[in-house]
């Protein structure tokens, strides 16, 4: 079984190298290495010597604390009594993004963009896209009466008359009672 730091180091390894578009053989040649030599190091089979990792380090334009950045999470199954930080081998949600092969062509597709303004463009547009995401599981997330019997606008908003004792937010088209939600606040103050 590989040590959890060897496969933590080797993943690091990997996200970089896969970042830049550099292929494991590529890699590997500028080193002197076999590409099954790489892959053992990404996989967290062989461990990478100091020697080795500062190579890396070089060749993948990175500090070699590159390689430990977040080392230190809380451990899935450590063997202290006591509630102390340690290694865990498995990467936490936010570590599993950078794993995805998705989340490594957005990089390198946003960083492709040489204008520095239509990226800041393009991540304010995604942040928007998040949070409205965020708010719409939210809505859905908690039913509530509407107010169907005291807002008058309901009924043109959504085309029908819904049923004034039963209807929740949950029952109704999101995007129409959105509407309908902008024009009550309005008109409420």
């Amino acid at each position: 079984m590989p040590d959890q730091v060897d496969v933590h180091v080797g993943n690091r390894l990997r996200v970089r190298r896969t970042l830049l578009g550099i292929s494991q053989e590529k890699l590997a040649g500028a080193i002197g290495l076999t590409f099954q030599q790489v892959q053992k190091y990404e996989r967290g089979l062989n461990r990478i010597s100091a020697g080795r990792l500062y190579q890396f380090s070089k060749i993948l334009d990175i500090p070699v604390s590159y390689f430990y950045e977040n080392i230190n999470k809380a451990p899935q199954n450590a063997l202290s009594d006591n509630n102390q930080e340690g290694f865990s081998g498995t990467p936490s949600q936010s570590g599993d993004l950078m794993q995805k092969k998705e989340t490594i062509d957005l990089l390198r597709a946003y960083y492709s963009i040489d204008d520095e303004n239509a990226r800041k463009d393009i991540l304010r547009f995604i942040r928007s896209m998040a949070q409205k995401s965020a708010a719409n599981k939210t809505l859905l997330k908690t039913p509530k009466k509407h107010c169907v019997s005291s807002c008058p606008h309901l009924t043109p908003v959504l085309g029908f008359k819904p049923n004034l004792q039963e209807e929740t937010h949950n029952d109704i088209n999101t995007t129409r009672l959105n509407k309908h939600k902008y024009k009550h606040k309005t008109q409420l103050g």
